[in-house]
């Protein structure tokens, strides 16, 4: 289970079928949580060259999360109003 005290723990870095670690791979799990469209869909093509990225930013950090061994969805709140 994933604490708030966990997002500073370092992630163990991945290498792609090229034997390259992509400079773009998060350190910690924060900047995993944090990570831009941009960057999730840059590790989704280094990573899983076959998986096609989506328009959505958190389906796309959720395959990321899935390629890292991160067992954890990302859901956004829906605003009170």
């Amino acid at each position: 289970m994933l604490r708030l005290s966990d997002l500073e723990q370092p992630i163990q870095p991945l290498y792609n079928a090229k034997g390259e670690i992509s400079p773009e791979f998060p350190k910690r799990l924060v900047d995993l949580f944090n990570m831009t469209n941009e960057t999730a869909v840059t590790l989704l093509r280094d990573y899983a060259p076959n998986d096609k990225p989506t328009d959505s930013r958190d389906s796309n950090v959720n395959a990321v999360m899935r390629i890292c061994g991160v067992r954890f969805v990302l859901v956004r709140r829906r605003s009170s109003s």
